[in-house]
């Protein structure tokens, strides 16, 4: 539980040297619900047009009705029901104006995050298939589709070991104690090719690599001995 963002940004000295961020949390049973299962529906007060960086002022009627097709879920085939019956979305306006402000306070572009993941592999979905969202429709439509923050909520703990408890057998955690929090992050531009991954045992720095592993970098090679002195020195540094 210590790596979750929120805890180790509670170290002033840690918080700092990272980009500004606003935590939203915990959030409520039903929030966590909503991401963590069902179809990838859109809150109430989130459209699907604004997530899509569209205004809503340039849909027609025609159009608007296309957009509003693919937030519904499918009609039901029960005969006992009518086709013209949906289910309602959910809704959750204090999440939504909370997303909102935070948004505004960062500088209008934000970089979400659940306690330990970001949805990096819901790229795809997002308008301009990028991170940084501008709207909370952004925001619901990176976790909704996300594989990684899904891992998040159902199987964070799988590989921890059980937690001994006074005069009881240990228990196997299955989520975070003080439940789980949405982290909201100035969107900066970051060189990919400058981001490293460092392993430290007992406080010692032992190796590190770069981040990215999907693309070479033939640079780093010609910048090994830089980085090498960079990097302890930056360690060095926070662990005083």
């Amino acid at each position: 539980e210590a790596c979750q963002l929120h805890e180790w940004m509670k170290i002033p000295e840690l918080a700092r040297l990272t980009f500004p961020t606003r935590f939203i949390g915990p959030l409520t049973p039903e929030v966590t619900e909503y991401l963590s299962t069902g179809a990838l529906v859109l809150p109430e007060g989130c459209e699907v047009a604004e997530a899509k960086g569209i205004r809503i002022e340039d849909i027609d009627d025609e159009d608007a009705g296309k957009w509003n097709e693919d937030a519904q879920p499918p009609e039901s085939d029960s005969s006992s029901e009518s086709s013209d019956d949906s289910a309602p979305r959910p809704s959750f306006p204090l999440l939504v104006q909370q997303i909102q402000e935070a948004i505004e306070g960062l500088g209008g572009s934000v970089f979400p995050k659940l306690n330990w993941s970001a949805p990096k592999d819901a790229r795809w979905i997002a308008p301009g298939q990028t991170l940084c969202c501008t709207c909370p429709a952004d925001i619901f439509l990176l976790l909704k589709a996300s594989d990684f923050i899904s891992h998040d909520f159902h199987h964070a703990f799988d590989h921890c070991l059980p937690v001994a408890a006074p005069s009881a057998e240990p228990v196997q955690p299955t989520e975070p104690s003080e439940g789980f929090f949405l982290a909201l992050r100035r969107c900066v531009p970051v060189n990919s090719s400058r981001e490293f991954r460092c392993f430290v045992v007992q406080r010692r720095l032992v190796g590190a690599s770069q981040r990215d592993l999907t693309r070479p970098f033939d640079h780093l090679l010609e910048q090994e001995d830089q980085i090498h002195d960079f990097i302890s020195d930056f360690w060095d540094k926070i662990r005083q």
